[in-house]
């Protein structure tokens, strides 16, 4: 809100005013004895309607205040503070010195449990400020961080230790621009002070548990989807690092693409029935009404595969991955004698480049420290794009194989 004597309800929505204090009367349902000066929200359910009148009652035994009838005074109930940032970032009340010290007094055991403090519904989440900074209009993320005074020098501070924090860890720089990043910042800062981060062996073992967990609780979301809607299996095979075999398997559908899991092949032949066995067994797992296609690579072996499996399931269509067409028809052109002889040339320049150290600092000399796009071995598109990171540093190469090196 533009004012501070102004808070606007999470529940109705309405804008209160007159402070922090009318606003709890507004959930608690009370009113100042003898007036009729806050309506209740109707909106807000009971457990934090009772969790707020129990605790203005409680303050009002504790100060000697008279509460008739359910109608707490509201005046003296207002004194109270939530012992939170939150409420007392809204709004300046003009309590006494002494009134603002008195403490909270906790409310009685109510009948139904509450899992969530007040302060605790009405602030948005972690998420919910991140998505608001991120939308079109994220000056309303900032609404209630602009109530505390905060200097450039705390700001160049806590910049500095976060930078300290990434220098010292080796840390991409790019890690910045994660929205997990920001939520755990934001989450951070909700804490308040006194935090106290997760230890190596909770993120280890309790903590990634609870990930696991949780990322497997994704599924069900996407499983609706599956049945709604269909959904299509695609498997990837790759080597990485450490020169190993492995099919990944996921299914795309309209609510995104969902990981299933990842086999290890390197032992085996990757052969058409080996393949039919995985893809089926991946298809029986989510349902064989469900899938509608199977999508991989153009290998005789996955081809093969394909057929198989749309002979055993009349409803199954295999769809060859469109990225992998495109690369064996680069290839192709690639072998074209026109082609060939140039692209060969090419890569034997590049390649002398490289293996020369001195040569190579004064290409990088001449070229602004930029460098080649080398062509990769497998990926034909790479080869086109050699040729072309050539033609763009023309010049410099000229003057660095003509000119004294």
């Amino acid at each position: 809100m533009d004012r501070r004597d102004r808070i606007r309800c999470k529940f109705c929505a309405k804008d209160i005013h007159g402070g922090i204090a009318r606003f709890k009367r507004h959930l608690a349902g009370a009113g100042i004895k003898g007036k009729n000066n806050s309506h209740k929200c109707k909106k807000v359910n009971e457990a934090v309607s009772k969790e707020m009148l129990d605790y203005m009652r409680a303050y009002a035994d504790k100060h000697n205040v008279t509460a008739e009838d359910g109608k707490v005074d509201g005046g003296a109930a207002a004194a109270a503070d939530d012992s939170s940032e939150d409420d007392a970032a809204v709004t300046q009340s003009s309590r006494t010195p002494s009134k603002r010290k008195a403490e909270s007094v906790p409310s009685e055991p109510t009948p139904q449990k509450v899992t969530r403090t007040i302060v605790g519904m009405l602030r948005k989440s972690p998420k919910e400020v991140i998505e608001l900074m991120h939308s079109k209009d994220p000056s309303q993320a900032a609404l209630n961080a602009g109530c505390f005074k905060r200097t450039s020098e705390d700001k160049d501070r806590v910049d500095q230790h976060w930078a300290d924090f990434f220098y010292a860890n080796a840390i991409p720089f790019n890690v910045t621009r994660s929205r997990a990043f920001e939520i755990a910042l934001e989450s951070t800062g909700q804490y308040g002070p006194g935090y106290i981060p997760p230890t190596v062996h909770s993120l280890r073992l309790p903590l990634l548990a609870k990930a696991k967990t949780k990322t497997t609780q994704l599924r069900d979301k996407h499983e609706l989807a599956w049945k709604e809607y269909g959904c299509t299996l695609m498997s990837d095979g790759w080597i990485d690092g450490r020169s190993r075999h492995l099919v990944n398997f996921l299914v795309n559908s309209p609510a995104g693409t969902y990981f299933i899991d990842s086999v290890n092949i390197s032992s085996v032949v990757a052969d058409k029935e080996l393949l039919v066995d995985l893809m089926e067994k991946r298809i029986n797992d989510i349902g064989r009404q469900y899938v509608v296609q199977i999508c991989t690579d153009n290998g005789a072996n996955y081809k093969a595969a394909g057929r198989v499996l749309m002979d055993r399931i009349p409803t199954l269509w295999w769809t060859p991955c469109a990225a992998h067409c495109l690369n064996l028809m680069l290839g192709s052109i690639c072998k074209i004698k026109q082609f060939a002889k140039c692209i060969t040339n090419g890569k034997r320049v590049t390649t002398f480049i490289y293996r020369h150290i001195k040569i190579l600092d004064e290409m990088r000399v001449k070229t602004n420290n930029a460098d080649l796009v080398r062509a990769g071995a497998t990926r034909f598109a790479t080869n086109f794009l050699n040729l072309a990171s050539l033609h763009k540093h023309k010049q410099a190469l000229k003057e660095l194989l003509v000119g004294d090196v």
